[in-house]
């Protein structure tokens, strides 16, 4: 991008520190052009922490044919090394007038219904400084917005640990308003012996089991169909098999709603045309059982829905689809974590043996934001004790 005039396709602001090669353009996400896009697809499969959620393959679907989503244009904050046109750091958001949390205006991770992860895209090699530069241009919006707020990133993970590092190089701190576990696979953490040795051997047993009853329904075949062809074929199995279930009842599934269908069908078209679409299936007999549908992005994995046909209910075909995923990760060729993609309580917890933890709160880059947000967590903490909890 040209720091040095107006651009047709991201009308962006720019702060360039004398001494600091990074430049950082704010855009809104629907006019953006093609060259841009195609930088923020590069990012977003290179990034420090892979997510899926912040590919544009995920984000412009969403915008264009989610209810609820086609009256936003959310801002696009980029941070660019100024010279070379380099894409180093993205993040999309929303503007919040206030919020439980900090009542005043700021900037909020932007999501949808399909949403299950936020944060940013950092280069690799320049993650630190590139979050270094975001953190100061915000700081130096001043009251335009108090604050950059998160609901569900990454704890305790390294792009938690360089977000902590840059903003406090600015004078920014990281204000928590809650944390959660989500069940996740480490490829690290797999025994070499096989997935079934990180389990009890209680659960192996009721794994044994279910491998049985799975068995006594026909030949039972798992494959990963990794859609060179696109994703057609793998796509329409699975789109029948998600709205078999309890979601097709409840009116939950991508087939329920016409832009819920059309959101699936070009995000899907898009990872897959990036080499990032995969669909772990189970045939009994030849037809299909069961399938999940996984975005990837970097060496993380996202687990992102899946569907089963109540008919072969006996034999647990949701949760054996996803159990091989595990014995598959060395199939998958460098991914290194898969994110289950669910909340607390989930069935997945009982057949993925880890966890990842999320994270929800704000970095206030003002001193009025950061008093506002004390003074919630504060009312917060006094409520709580005079409610016992």
């Amino acid at each position: 991008m040209d720091a040095r005039g107006p651009r047709a396709d991201l009308a962006m602001s720019t702060l360039a520190i004398p001494e600091d090669p990074f430049v950082v353009r704010e855009g809104r996400a629907r006019s953006l052009g093609l060259d841009f896009i195609e930088k923020w697809a590069d990012l977003a499969e290179c990034s420090l922490e892979g997510n899926a959620f912040l590919s544009p393959h995920f984000v412009l679907p969403a915008l264009h044919h989610l209810p609820g989503q086609q009256g936003k244009d959310p801002v696009v904050l980029a941070v660019e090394y100024a010279g070379e046109e380099r894409l180093l750091g993205l993040g999309v958001f929303e503007t919040r007038r206030a919020s439980r949390l900090l009542p005043l205006r700021h900037l909020t991770s932007w999501e949808c219904t399909h949403s299950f992860f936020s944060g940013l895209l950092l280069d690799q090699e320049l993650a630190f400084p590139t979050a270094v530069a975001l953190f100061r241009w915000l700081r130096q919006q001043g009251d335009r917005w108090r604050g950059l707020a998160f609901d569900g990133r990454s704890a305790d993970s390294e792009l938690s640990s360089v977000l902590d590092d840059a903003a406090g190089a600015t004078g920014i701190v990281w204000y928590e308003d809650g944390w959660w576990d989500r069940a996740a696979v480490w490829a690290d953490r797999i025994p070499e012996e096989g997935a079934e040795k990180a389990y009890s051997r209680s659960h192996r047993r009721h794994v044994k089991d279910r491998w049985r009853r799975l068995r006594s329904l026909g030949d039972a075949v798992f494959r990963l169909d990794r859609c060179q062809d696109g994703p057609s074929d793998a796509l329409e199995t699975f789109l029948q098999l998600e709205a078999m279930g309890w979601k097709g009842e409840q009116g939950t599934a991508l087939l329920s709603h016409p832009g819920h269908e059309r959101f699936a069908r070009e995000m899907a078209a898009g990872f897959a045309a990036s080499g990032s679409l995969l669909f772990n299936e189970l045939l009994i007999d030849g037809e299909a059982a069961g399938s999940v549908l996984c975005l990837r992005s970097g060496d993380t994995l996202f687990s992102f829905k899946s569907g089963f046909d109540p008919r072969f209910a006996k034999g647990s075909p949701g949760a054996m689809v996803s159990l091989t995923l595990l014995d598959g990760m060395d199939e998958l060729g460098g991914v290194r974590l898969i994110d289950s993609c669910t909340v607390p309580g989930s069935w997945k917890e009982s057949i993925w043996p880890w966890r990842r933890r999320l994270t929800t709160g704000v970095f206030p880059t003002t001193a009025s934001g950061r008093a506002a947000v004390r003074t919630s967590l504060a009312l917060k903490k006094v409520k709580r004790r005079f409610s016992g909890d």
